[in-house]
């Protein structure tokens, strides 16, 4: 665009008239034209090259994460990679090939990092304003990472199978968010073998739900809640309450 308002003779025009053979009306329209702009930092020319490489292929646009991940590069993004690293997403082989080339991984950890220090909130909508706010600095990281670290370690002792609804990611996004909330914030003894038992059937009894054999009005909140819109506030939040009382024991 600086080439053509400038009438920079490496600017191959073809049949596109210059800047200077247009109107006064076409100029002005050229000129107040709004133009979307992304700083992207310190990436280099590689970099920068790879990304409108890929903005601009029909087969492989960036999504949001992506974007996210040009622009900032500082603490509370390599936080949330770290997360990502953790055995427990291995063992249980929650995040696929796919997830992990498109940052599916880095969202889902994201996410629940956020839900944690906040609430539930819509879809992806409060990433890009946290990876802003603790672009600089996070202090909160030891302590996430020693209570998220303790939850996982929690959830592994439940022994939930591999078959099991939970490693879903829907269904763990759920678990892990109540978990922590249950353990740190409600501060609840919670047994894990008994836990798991509770959570190994109820996640059974939701199985049973998609099947049209169980039609518990709970349990089948939590299914619907699971099913359609899954990262939608209102989704997030009744699967949260439902599942905090089978954690309780209340259900």
């Amino acid at each position: 665009m600086y080439q053509y308002f400038t009438g920079s003779p490496d600017l191959r025009l073809g049949d596109v008239r210059p800047y200077t053979k247009l109107n006064s009306d076409e100029k002005v329209n050229f000129l107040e034209y709004e133009v979307v702009v992304r700083d992207l930092g310190k990436k280099s020319i590689e970099e920068i090259r790879e990304v409108f490489t890929r903005i601009n292929s029909t087969k492989y646009s960036l999504n949001a994460m992506e974007i996210h991940n040009a622009r900032f590069d500082g603490a509370f993004k390599v936080f949330a990679e770290e997360i990502t690293q953790h055995q427990f997403f291995e063992d249980h082989m929650v995040f696929r090939t796919n997830d992990i080339r498109r940052m599916g991984d880095m969202v889902f950890c994201l996410s629940v990092i956020i839900t944690i220090l906040s609430t539930y909130f819509n879809r992806d909508n409060e990433l890009e304003d946290y990876l802003e706010k603790y672009n600089d600095e996070f202090p909160h990281a030891d302590d996430v990472r020693k209570e998220l670290s303790k939850t996982f370690g929690f959830i592994d002792k439940c022994q939930l199978p591999n078959s099991c609804r939970a490693w879903k990611k829907a269904d763990l996004f759920t678990l892990l968010v109540e978990a922590h909330r249950a353990l740190f914030k409600d501060k609840v003894d919670l047994n894990p073998q008994e836990t798991g038992r509770r959570l190994a059937e109820f996640y059974e009894r939701v199985d049973k739900v998609g099947a049209g054999v169980d039609e518990h009005d709970e349990v089948g909140r939590y299914y619907k809640a699971s099913l359609q819109a899954t990262n939608d506030r209102s989704s997030r939040i009744t699967r949260g309450q439902v599942l905090r009382k089978v954690l309780l024991d209340e259900l």
